[in-house]
């Protein structure tokens, strides 16, 4: 088809009402994970240096040192709020709600919001609320528990905030993991770069 740039939005959808229920609709976190490590698995064998997909690359990008450029893997939150029509400023555009509403940017001003000390708290939130299991975790650097929106399971050892997709994230990553530290290995000594 031509396309050079991928991205997969696992669609999770909660159910209102329920603690931790998903609508039919949702991706399970096995199916998602399986999906990925396939797309991965084509990927290196077709399409290194002519497609860029987007989760592959956010996958690689701790064991070569750089910080992660998608939100939903970054460990703290706050880098990406949303404006309304209307003018008004949410901590991010999974939290467009009353609770989340910083201000209005015909009122306020942007760079005052986006340094509100409400919105720094939403973004630290993240890490402060990252469940034990999840910052012992062997893939914690390519994570950071994903996206707090989707944090509604209670870990193994019964802690709640688990990511719903906790699973197929960690089987992706560590699908992944072997390769990106084989390819890091090989640019270091090539290099003579160190990470």
């Amino acid at each position: 088809m031509g396309v050079a740039y991928i991205t997969f939005l696992p669609l999770v959808e909660r159910i209102p009402g329920t603690a931790s229920d998903v609508s039919p609709d949702s991706v399970t976190a096995e199916g998602f994970g399986n999906f990925l490590s396939k797309v991965f698995d084509e990927w290196v064998k077709k399409d290194i240096g002519t497609i860029k997909i987007q989760v592959i690359e956010e996958a690689l990008r701790p064991v070569f040192g750089q910080a992660h450029t998608l939100c939903i893997f970054r460990e703290n939150c706050g880098g990406v709020p949303v404006v309304e029509h209307n003018g008004d400023f949410y901590s991010c555009d999974h939290y467009v709600d009353k609770e989340h509403l910083i201000g209005n940017i015909t009122t306020s001003d942007l760079a005052s919001m986006l340094d509100s000390s409400r919105q720094k708290a939403f973004g630290m939130a993240k890490s402060l609320t990252l469940p034990a299991f999840c910052r012992k975790c062997e893939v914690k650097d390519m994570c950071n528990g994903e996206c707090p929106k989707n944090r509604f399971l209670y870990s193994p050892d019964g802690e709640y905030g688990l990511n719903y997709l906790c699973r197929g994230y960690r089987l992706f990553f560590n699908h992944v993991r072997p390769f990106a530290e084989a390819v890091a290995s090989v640019w270091r000594s090539q290099e003579g770069k160190s990470l």
